[in-house]
């Protein structure tokens, strides 16, 4: 497959950029129990609904991947 880019002088700026992803989550120092592991998996504040576990979401699914 082909790698496709923006054309013009918008896609030769973007394609000079040093991109960084910012969005990091803290380390841990040890282990975790599944719950735990579920709620730094999660953006959300909130338990998974009843019935369901953070892993229903397809994030997880990358992740069980």
């Amino acid at each position: 497959m082909a790698e496709q880019r923006a054309g013009g002088a918008v896609g030769e700026a973007v394609a000079a950029l040093d991109l960084v992803d910012h969005h990091v989550h803290q380390a841990l120092g040890g282990g975790l129990s599944r719950d735990g592991f579920e709620g730094q998996i999660t953006e959300s504040d909130r338990r998974a609904p009843a019935g369901t576990t953070q892993f229903d979401s397809q994030l997880d699914f990358a992740v069980r991947r």
